[in-house]
């Protein structure tokens, strides 16, 4: 089992003001090791090969890549979590990350797995109450069987969930093809780098 993958692109030439962007786009395995039992072993926080917390393991990989990506011509980063890509990326701002962080998570499962996982709620909350969040927009849409609305926290800052049309149909859904939609959509696009503040979807 190896680290997360991490896809990072600045959104035009690093100037006072800009923001990094940062996509935690999920893992990298080999053909014989299974998604699911990795899946597992984050949520379990099971030792790797080298007997260290799988949850540290990928904390580590996405703080170093943020710090060999990332020079301080930034004023802040936007991290966008896709899927699973969700919970890893936010472990490690719960954990403390150096930088200003706007968080953007698409087709996200984290109240399916907030009722399963006994310590995510609690890592919601502390990545919500981060200080160095700047806002957090959670994106899913109702054609997508693996994703929901984020489970925020009552009053706890600029945090916003916005139900979005991926245009798909019963045969993507069924099949799981939506849930790998949210880049073609294009108010997600939008959303990712010009940073709307999007409605609150209803309760």
């Amino acid at each position: 089992m190896r680290a997360p993958v991490l896809v990072s692109s600045p959104t035009r030439s690093p100037t006072p003001g800009t923001t990094f962007l940062l996509g935690v786009c999920g893992v990298s395995i080999d053909a014989a090791v299974n998604v699911g039992d990795i899946f597992r072993r984050f949520l379990d926080n099971a030792p790797d090969e080298n007997g260290l917390p799988t949850r540290a393991v990928f904390r580590k990989s996405l703080q170093d890549s943020l710090a060999s990506l990332v020079d301080d011509s930034y004023d802040q980063i936007t991290i966008v979590g896709h899927s699973f890509g969700a919970v890893v990326a936010l472990d490690a701002i719960a954990e403390g990350l150096e930088r200003r962080v706007r968080f953007v998570t698409l087709g996200g499962f984290l109240s399916f797995l907030s009722t399963r996982s006994p310590w995510l709620p609690d890592r919601i909350k502390e990545c919500c109450e981060s200080a160095n969040l700047v806002s957090w927009n959670d994106y899913y849409s109702e054609d997508d069987p693996f994703a929901g609305a984020a489970p925020f926290p009552a009053h706890k800052g600029d945090l916003h969930t916005q139900v979005v049309d991926n245009r798909a149909n019963f045969y993507d859904s069924l099949t799981g093809k939506s849930h790998k939609m949210y880049y073609q959509n294009s108010f997600v696009r939008d959303a990712i780098f010009d940073c709307p503040r999007p409605p609150r979807v209803r309760a």
